[in-house]
């Protein structure tokens, strides 16, 4: 370049007419071009550019420049980029991974770094739940569950519920008796006494019935028994104030010296008093 400008100079000395012509003509110039490299590989140094003249005129600026540039010095270690982690030297419990570079430097070639810190624990592992038995003939049902895995090193314990029991109901009346045996003879003839009769269970279940009956026998003081009131019979009248009945008997008289029925057999009440229209 500096070569092409001396040129130009010459060209204005030996023909000055030239210079004439330049005047009227803008110069143009090109884009910078890239900085050279540094001119010192260690320390403060300078770096250079420049740009070409495209359209030569009489007022080009400067087509090249200068720039103080700065190289660390290493004392000749050069360091390359660090490489990806390797992987973990374990899976759990704590282990160590490292990366490395490239390098001419003493102790500056990898990393390392803890990984996998999480416990190795082994957790209990517990199968599912069976299903319910069958109602028992105490009215109970259970359902299990058994151990898969037992824990280790450390992991969470099995629950201690491996076993639930519950109540239940053993559905229809599953006990069945046989007939009731005839009555026994009465325990005494000149007195009051008593006699029982049995039956036997066919088949056990949730809920028997009573298989022993008693009553008294023999001269025993009977107390008068009434049978409950019947339902009120129909009003004798619709309207106006009529009556309406109901009844009671004696289902067991007094006897040796038992107790009389006491009260009416039968009770009237009004009904029906509303006015009639």
């Amino acid at each position: 370049m500096q070569v092409f400008v001396a040129f130009l100079v010459g060209l204005l000395v030996v023909f000055p007419h030239a210079e004439a012509a330049l005047r009227g003509t803008q110069c143009k110039l090109g884009e910078w071009g890239s900085w050279s490299a540094c001119s010192k590989s260690c320390g403060t140094g300078e770096k250079t550019r420049s740009r070409a003249i495209t359209t030569m005129g009489s007022d080009c600026p400067a087509t090249s420049e200068s720039a103080q540039c700065y190289v660390p010095c290493t004392g000749g270690c050069t360091l390359g980029p660090w490489g990806p982690w390797g992987l973990c030297s374990e899976t759990c419990g704590g282990g160590t991974e490292r990366r490395v570079r490239t390098t001419n430097c003493t102790g500056a070639s990898q990393q390392v770094r803890p990984c996998n810190t999480q416990c190795c624990c082994i957790d209990c592992e517990v199968g599912p739940w069976t299903s319910w038995s069958a109602c028992s003939a105490a009215g109970f049902r259970k359902r299990t569950r058994f151990i898969v895995r037992r824990p280790q090193f450390g992991g969470k314990s099995c629950p201690e519920d491996l076993a639930q029991k519950e109540q239940c109901h053993p559905g229809p009346m599953s006990c069945e008796t046989a007939q009731w045996g005839a009555w026994g003879a009465c325990s005494t003839t000149s007195s009051c006494g008593q006699h029982s009769r049995t039956r036997a269970i066919i088949k056990s279940g949730f809920d028997c019935p009573p298989t022993l009956q008693q009553r008294k026998c023999g001269q025993c003081n009977t107390d008068c028994v009434m049978s409950e009131w019947t339902a009120w019979g129909a009003c004798s009248l619709s309207c106006g104030g009529g009556t309406r009945t109901r009844t009671r008997s004696v289902t067991q008289p007094a006897m040796n010296g038992g107790t009389a029925c006491a009260g009416s057999s039968q009770q009237d009440s009004y009904c029906n008093t509303q006015p009639c229209p």
